[in-house]
């Protein structure tokens, strides 16, 4: 065969490489910024434009006709695109490899799909301004340290976790994964929805600033040093008929007097010696205008299920502080009603001081509706 001939045949073998007999791609191809390596069927992202501020990875892709599933992200693929504020990914992706979002320092808000089983350690390393994080996945295996920033040699850095906020969990979520925000310092509040049935071992261990837990109504089971350390929860929800079983060290180092509300006519089951170890909590109440939490999709914050929109405040009457659960601008007002106090955008729950003020009756307004509050 001469070279003439051999030429024309890598001519033709080049062209096949890149569009198989049925008009289908081989190679790299850029989608809406998102660069792909096309193989035949499938789809892998392996990059994405330098300019790019928002992403969306879809779970299928239509190229020249065809489509494609998109199956994967390559380990470094994101990294070190520090214009990137939000991506979103809804692809049948199985695994987040390790460094995939290495240094995507600006990253604000990331959503992974339910398809995830696993996210591997310091995934998210050098992500030092990811705040919102919408988590969907069913069945996830987390790396203890796959919120943990590492140094360039892997190892993991101490006292370095991603400083998220917002968690917001999918209604369809199940199981809260081991070691799922363990040592998070930041985070404030959690809703854990009424889908979810199982908080695995140690998954808020150490969240020291975390403040409010809500839990639906579906949970079933908490499991050990769950919430140990979380020594700042004041208010914590359980909206299950029955208690959910829990060990002797899930709320360990939780100060037993905290707030703990539960459904109407459920204070005495809480209470009951059967209920092992919830029935160490003090200050167990009842609170009938809640029945649950329920997630809602991917890109929608978390809302709860309330038989009517009213605000509360507990306890009533009070000594030194109220917790207020409002949305927006409260005014407390003395008997005159001469303003005293104003508490600027609450958006849930708000402890307010009020051992400044002498005993009597105030009310407190918040839009169009007003609660009386007595002041011992």
């Amino acid at each position: 065969m001469t070279k003439k001939k051999l030429k024309v045949l890598g001519f033709f073998a080049a062209i096949l490489m890149s569009v198989n007999l049925f008009g289908q791609v081989y190679g790299n191809k850029t989608i809406n910024g998102v660069k792909y390596f096309m193989d035949w069927s499938d789809a892998t992202v392996i990059g994405c434009d330098d300019n790019i501020t928002s992403i969306v990875i879809p779970s299928m892709l239509t190229y020249s006709g065809w489509e494609y599933t998109v199956i994967g992200i390559e380990p470094d693929a994101l990294a070190g695109h520090s214009n990137l504020i939000s991506i979103v990914i809804n692809a049948n992706i199985n695994t987040i490899k390790s460094w995939t979002f290495y240094r995507c320092s600006n990253l604000k808000e990331l959503t992974l799909p339910n398809s995830v089983q696993y996210i591997e350690q310091c995934a998210f390393a050098g992500c030092s301004s990811l705040k919102i994080l919408n988590y969907n996945s069913d069945s996830c295996t987390v790396d203890k340290y796959w919120l943990n920033n590492c140094d360039i040699y892997g190892f993991v850095l101490p006292n370095s976790t991603v400083p998220l906020e917002t968690i917001n969990i999918g209604k369809n979520v199940r199981y809260i994964p081991k070691h799922f925000l363990g040592d998070n310092k930041i985070l404030k509040s959690i809703v854990i929805p009424n889908s979810v049935e199982t908080i695995a071992d140690s998954a808020f261990y150490d969240c020291g600033n975390l403040e409010v837990v809500k839990i639906g109504n579906g949970i079933k089971t908490i499991g050990k040093n769950a919430f140990k350390g979380c020594n700042q929860i004041d208010i914590l929800y359980c909206m299950a008929k029955f208690p959910p079983k829990i060990k002797e060290n899930t709320f360990d180092g939780v100060n037993k007097g905290t707030h703990v509300f539960v459904g109407c006519d459920r204070k005495s089951l809480y209470e009951a010696p059967e209920a092992m170890y919830w029935n160490e909590f003090t200050n167990i109440k009842e609170d009938c205008s809640i029945t649950g939490f329920e997630g809602n999709n991917a890109e929608n914050a978390l809302e709860e299920i309330t038989d009517n929109n009213s605000f509360s405040v507990y306890p009533n009457p009070a000594n030194d502080e109220v917790v207020i659960r409002a949305y927006g601008d409260a005014v407390i007002f003395n008997a005159q009603w001469q303003t005293v106090k104003i508490i600027k955008n609450i958006n849930g729950f708000r402890k307010i001081n009020i051992s400044g003020l002498e005993s009597g009756v105030y009310y407190i307004k918040c839009g169009t509706l007003t609660k009386q509050l007595i002041v011992k």
